[in-house]
Formats: structure tokens, C-alpha cells, sequence
């Protein structure tokens, strides 16, 4: 934690209350704070705002928590302690009414007071850091404090683009949501006899009120997303004046993150992979969501996109030219199907992957036989297969998919979600045999249905498919991996590595 010395000050004479005062100094004893002290060891004009900004910088260069007085205060990081059994103990003294004199001792030299302890950690603790900075590896800043000024300055404009950018996905979640409730009162009206007429009439007009709504709402909002759009534009502006920080910039698609269209050329849907810093990566599943739901509705606002395809997005992290994480999926597969579909579609970024990568085929056959038992989750088969899934044995999820039968299914699903899911799980068997047996890479419906005839017509969702040839290659691939297992016994104990909360 960096905190500003009239924070402390602030704290310490009971301003927050009792609790948070008992509780700052549980830290401070812990050795979990650093206190930047005053003026005359760290040479700062108080009155000048350097203060905050002086906390600010040095907390978000080691993604500290942060106490200020500065109008943006968020937690940068997690708490930090900066010297493993090291603790400063600070004591204050009363000048007068308005000035207050901080001393800081180290227990293991309690002679060493003042600003020079403060300094010796300062310089030690930052000095630790792989990446250098002028500013946070001196204790003495005075030289450097209009470029400190400057960050800070690019830091809260780099809050404002983030408060933009939530006004877009506030309205385009409200959209949404109207879109939810529509939708749900078509359903019940399509599933309602025709011979309930007051009933078809009631959800009809509670429709209708929904789409009014959702008019009024769109026409009382559009005077302040065109505002928003043009102080946006204003601040992009300074930025670029100033010269904007990576580090700062909110985790967009407006800030400027890579993305690329990929896969089959013919598909349905758009699926886009979209490039993070490992330092962006959100730390759950859950906050990996909302990411991308934000990202959709960034596509959206911008027209990214010609057609009016469903947009399909995977996070991913590129360490060295290659994809070294990703959210969905496995990253030597994702790193390859992008390399070598990417010529396939329109681009809007250079593509930043170097170079085809190894496959893993065991974590292929794995990810593999889980995409398609996930298909059968709908059908009269769920509490096996998902039984199988949890399990997460590998041997266990074979036994679970060997004695299905496409044919004989009731899948309980729409005939249009039907196609879709034969469609799935003909890819999946298609793609794994052929790298399996092969180690030839399919990452297009053309090459695997090119690579097997026999499912062309599932991945191309010709309407009355005859299942049982989907089966028959079903079970070739089933026994293609207990192939495997004889050769590979280990094989069958393997567990798939889940992206959870």
C-alpha cells in the first residue's frame, strides 16, 4: 500500500472513523504501508498536487494500493508488502494546527530515523522491479517530477476513456435486455394454442410495451451517447499530444487491442480472437465474461463488420510471437487455426503470431471428446454424459460417448439447433482424426469435410442427415484412442485442465 502523507494524516486523526484508523495500523505494524513522505525528503511542492501524484505513480508502478486525495483513487493491485519482514514504524509530531512531523524508524537499526530510513526503501524495494524506471529507482525525484505530473495527467484522461467506454456498454446491456424480454414473450406466444386468444393477446400487447419502451429509451439516450462520443474524441486528442502509456490505456478495443476474424471462411458466425497483455488478463472465468460481452458491444458500436453475422470471441495472451493462453479452447490449436486461416477473411490489425507451434495431441483428444459429449447434455443421455464430464477422467468420458447412437436420440432441441450441433461434433471428429492419424491440421469446414466426405453433410447442415454414419465415424475415433491407451496407458487417466473461477 502507497499512501500520501495527508491521507495518513487524515486516517490517523480519526477522520474515517475508529475501524479504519485500528485497521491502517494493523498494516503499518504488518509492514504492508509506505508512507511518501513530506516535502523536504522527497522535494515536492504540496500545494502543487504532486503529493497524489507522487503516491499514484510509484503505487501503480508496483501495482500497489493506492490512498490519495486524488480525484481517481482505485485499487491498482493487490496489497503488496514491499520488504519481507521489514517494517517502518512512524511516528507523528504536532507542529502546529495545520503541519505534522512523520519519523520513521526501522526496528533493526532504531537509530536510523527520518527521511533517510524512508529513502533506504525507496531505493532497495524499487531497484528490486525488472523493469527500470528513472523515477522509482531515486529517491530523489525532484528532476523528474513534470514527467511524473504528465502520467499522471495521461492516467486520469485514461479513466475518462474507461468511463466512455462504460457508458457504451451500459446502453448497449440495456438494448439487450429489452431484446431478452421480447424475445421471451415471442416464445410464449409461439408456444401457446392458437384457440387462447386472450392469452396470445395479453402477451402481444406486453410486447408492445416492451418495443415502446425500448423507442423511448433509445430516443431519450441519444443526445448523451453523442456526447459521449465527442468528449471521447476530445480526450483522445490530449492523449495523443501528451503521448498515451500502454500500461494506462482501458482494456478496449477503441484503446486499440489487436483482434482477427479466423476460421472457416463460410462460417455462420464471426469468431474473432482478441490479443491481451499478460497484465490485462482478467484474474477469473466470470471477469473474462463480462470482457468480452464488453467487447461485443464495442463491435457493435463501431460497425466493425460488413455483415450481420453472430460474433464469436476467445481472449488470448501472445508471449514470443506465439499464443501462449487463451480463455477457450487449447493454445497451440487457437495459435495455428489463426496463423493459418487469418489470409481467409478482412483484417484490421497485422497479424502479431510468428510461427506454426507443436501440437499437443493428447490435450487435443482430450478437449475434443469433451466438445462433443457437451453436445449431449440436451438429450436423454444427460445424466451420463454429464456425470462423464465431471468425472474428468479421460477414460471415463470414452465409456460414457461409446454406446451412443446419433440416430436413436431425442435431443430435445429445435431442428435448427439440431443441425448446429451435429455440425459441431462432425468438425470435432473430422479435425482430431485427421491430426491424430495424419498429423494433418484441419481448421476449415472445406478441409475436414475434404478430409472425409462422408461428413460433408453435417458440416455443411444439409437438412435430413442420416445420423448413423455420423455414429459409424464415431466410433472409429473411439477406437482410435483406446488404441491410444494400449500404447499410451497413461493416456487414460488424463484430466482436462478447466478455465473456472
Amino acid at each position: 500500500m502507497v499512501i500520501s502523507p495527508s491521507k495518513y494524516i487524515g486516517i490517523t486523526s480519526g477522520n474515517y472513523g475508529d475501524q479504519v484508523k485500528s485497521e491502517f495500523f494493523r498494516l503499518i505494524k504488518n509492514g504492508h504501508v509506505l508512507v511518501i513522505p513530506a516535502a523536504n525528503s522527497l522535494y515536492y511542492d504540496q500545494t502543487g498536487g504532486y503529493e497524489d501524484a507522487i503516491a499514484l505513480h510509484i503505487g501503480m508502478y508496483h501495482r500497489a494500493i493506492v490512498i490519495s486525495n486524488d480525484t481517481f483513487k482505485p485499487k491498482i493491485g493487490e496489497e503488496h508488502e514491499f520488504i519481507p519482514d521489514t517494517i517502518l514504524q512512524i511516528t507523528e509530531t504536532k507542529i502546529s494546527d495545520t503541519e505534522i512531523s512523520l519519523t520513521f524508524t526501522a526496528p533493526s537499526d532504531p537509530t536510523q530515523t527520518g527521511p533517510d530510513i524512508l529513502n533506504y526503501v525507496i531505493d532497495h524495494v524499487l531497484v528490486q522491479n525488472t523493469s527500470i524506471d528513472p523515477i522509482c529507482t531515486s529517491s530523489s525525484i525532484d528532476c523528474h517530477i513534470p514527467e511524473i505530473l504528465k502520467r499522471h495527467r495521461v492516467y486520469n484522461l485514461n479513466k475518462h476513456l474507461d468511463r466512455c467506454d462504460r457508458v457504451v456498454y451500459d446502453h448497449y446491456s440495456k438494448l439487450e435486455k429489452y431484446s431478452q424480454q421480447i424475445n421471451s414473450f415471442m416464445r410464449q406466444m409461439e408456444k401457446t394454442s392458437i384457440n387462447e386468444t386472450e392469452l396470445i393477446e395479453t402477451l402481444n400487447a406486453r410486447k408492445e410495451q416492451v418495443i415502446e419502451s425500448r423507442e423511448e429509451y433509445k430516443d431519450k439516450i441519444a443526445s448523451l451517447l453523442e456526447q459521449n462520443k465527442k468528449f471521447r474524441e476530445e480526450i483522445v486528442q490530449q492523449l495523443t499530444v501528451l503521448g498515451n502509456i500502454d500500461y494506462f490505456k482501458p482494456v478496449s478495443i477503441r484503446s486499440g487491442l489487436p483482434y482477427y476474424v479466423f476460421g472457416s471462411e463460410n462460417s455462420l458466425d464471426t469468431d474473432i480472437l482478441v490479443l491481451l497483455k499478460d497484465y490485462q488478463k482478467p484474474s477469473t472465468y466470470t471477469e473474462c465474461q463480462k470482457l468480452m460481452n464488453k467487447f461485443i458491444y464495442e463491435f457493435q458500436d463501431l460497425h466493425c463488420f460488413s455483415n450481420d453475422k453472430p460474433v464469436n470471441i476467445n481472449l488470448a495472451v501472445l508471449t514470443d510471437g506465439i499464443i501462449t493462453w487463451v480463455l477457450k479452447g487449447i493454445p497451440d490449436e487457437t495459435n495455428n487455426s489463426v496463423f493459418s486461416t487469418y489470409h481467409l477473411h478482412t483484417q484490421h490489425h497485422p497479424l502479431e503470431i510468428q510461427r506454426l507451434v507443436s501440437r499437443d495431441r493428447e490435450k487435443k483428444i482430450i478437449r475434443a471428446t469433451r466438445a462433443i459429449l457437451s453436445q449431449l447434455t440436451k438429450s436423454e443421455q444427460r445424466h451420463n454424459v454429464k456425470n462423464a464430464l465431471k468425472a474428468n477422467k479421460l477414460y471415463l468420458r470414452i465409456d460414457a460417448l461409446k454406446p451412443i447412437c446419433f440416430q436413436e436420440l431425442n435431443f430435445k432441441q429445435s431442428e435448427k439447433d439440431l443441425i448446429e450441433t451435429v455440425k459441431l461434433i462432425a468438425f470435432q471428429l473430422g479435425q482430431t482424426m485427421a491430426l491424430i492419424k495424419e498429423n494433418r491440421e484441419l481448421y476449415t469446414k472445406t478441409e475436414v469435410a475434404e478430409y472425409d466426405s462422408r461428413l460433408r453433410q453435417y458440416l455443411m447442415r444439409e437438412p435430413t442427415c442420416n445420423l448413423e454414419i455420423l455414429t459409424q465415424i464415431k466410433n472409429e475415433y473411439i477406437a482410435m484412442i483406446e488404441h491410444m491407451f494400449v500404447q499410451l496407458p497413461e493416456l487414460k487417466m488424463k484430466e482436462e485442465v478447466l478455465v473456472t473461477d
